[in-house]
């Protein structure tokens, strides 16, 4: 089942961001942010004794068919697995969101005012905004 277009809009929540977290928690944590101008981020953790960021990426969007759009192909064989690479499923009024047909869903865990570190600050919002409006 293909997400409707109002189903993706409503991801990106109505400040700057949604971010999303694939549960339950194994050795990596993976987190999906989309933003209200259509782009997503994809970012992966790692726990344990070499804890840290391991994985960074950028989408696009998403077509209509659910393919996340990534701007660009990681060069190594297990970062190209790490990525989710469709959306099948928004459910329970976007607080889940199921990819690549797997069982264990990305859960909804913080709505974001900004994200200066990414490059959504309030300057850069305001312009999304009046970009939006018309």
């Amino acid at each position: 089942m293909t997400p409707t277009k109002k189903e993706l809009q409503a991801l990106s929540g109505t400040v700057c961001g949604v971010a999303y977290e694939k549960t339950p928690p194994d050795r990596h944590c993976d987190r999906l942010t989309f933003y209200i101008d259509g782009r997503i981020h994809f970012e992966r953790f790692c726990y344990g004794e070499a804890a840290g960021h391991v994985l960074d990426a950028w989408a696009d969007g998403v077509s209509a068919d659910g393919t996340l759009l990534w701007e660009q192909e990681p060069k190594y064989e297990h970062e190209k697995k790490a990525l989710p690479r469709a959306l099948n499923a928004v459910e329970q009024d976007g607080a889940s969101l199921q990819l690549d047909g797997d069982w264990r869903r990305y859960v909804k865990t913080q709505e974001l005012e900004n994200d200066k570190e990414n490059g959504y600050g309030w300057f850069r919002l305001w312009k999304i905004r009046l970009k939006n409006k018309k």
